[in-house]
């Protein structure tokens, strides 16, 4: 990299695995990026560094650039492990979600709660271990434990508000709508966190599982509070895609059952 420089430079595996065996390439390898690499960077405000690798020790590159933020001055936006080992759980024919997902994930329509709450209701709707092990692993970095377990409320009130609405709906009897539910549901006006996120977590969990009015009063509720239309469909994308990867999973399991 001698006399070059660039706006965007991407690292690609920079140890082998029996080189992250050894203290002293380890070292050299971060010694290059402190040294060497991050120098060549142009911009050092507006570029970015791309580092793609597995995790081979905790002291590997991506552990040194991690532990050590402070020494950089390029915002960190990155995938969690978590997140890049489900990707990786999904074969090739679901390429199309690895991306999907990858990309919902860096997105930034939503607020970083609003993102991550969205996440992990839907993954909790979507009832697929792997998933909600992996995306409320990485929630726990980027959700307070009061949002945390809002974001659980919301997809646990929808598992219930959506059966018993959708039935309501569409059972064509005039009189259902006008019968007392009998269910509490207090979490729904006293839910710990911004009552927008929590209807915005609300309806994504809806449009998974399918509750028609459900989704309709959630949409009103969302535009009346000032919510764009652009942000409630962003939620919904991560329904949909944090579904696909779920019922991806599920599908190849029984395959090889």
């Amino acid at each position: 990299m001698t006399g070059w420089g660039a706006d965007i430079i991407v690292i690609d595996d920079p140890l082998k695995p029996e080189e992250a065996l050894s203290q002293a390439q380890r070292q050299a390898a971060n010694e290059w990026f402190d040294h060497t690499l991050y120098s060549r960077l142009n911009d050092k405000l507006r570029g970015a560094i791309v580092l793609i690798m597995h995790r081979l020790h905790e002291d590997d590159l991506a552990g040194h650039v991690l532990a050590a933020p402070t020494t950089r001055r390029i915002p960190s936006r990155r995938i969690s492990m978590s997140i890049e080992a489900l990707k990786e759980k999904l074969p090739e024919y679901a390429r199309d979600q690895r991306l999907n997902l990858a990309a919902l994930v860096m997105d930034t329509l939503l607020s970083e709660q609003q993102r991550w709450g969205t996440l992990v209701a839907t993954a909790l709707a979507s009832r697929n271990r792997k998933v909600i092990a992996a995306i409320v692993g990485e929630a726990k970095e980027h959700l307070s434990p009061e949002a945390l377990e809002a974001a659980k409320a919301a997809a646990s009130i929808m598992a219930m508000n959506n059966i018993y609405y959708r039935f309501v709906h569409m059972a064509g009897d005039a009189d259902y709508k006008t019968m007392p539910a009998r269910l509490r549901m207090s979490v729904v006006a006293q839910p710990g966190v911004d009552k927008s996120d929590f209807e915005l977590w609300s309806l994504a969990v809806s449009a998974i599982n399918g509750c028609g009015a459900c989704i309709e009063a959630h949409d009103h509720a969302l535009k009346h509070a000032g919510v764009s239309k652009e942000a409630i469909q962003q939620a919904v994308r991560i329904a949909s895609v944090v579904h696909a990867v779920a019922a991806t999973l599920d599908g190849e399991q029984a395959l090889a059952a």
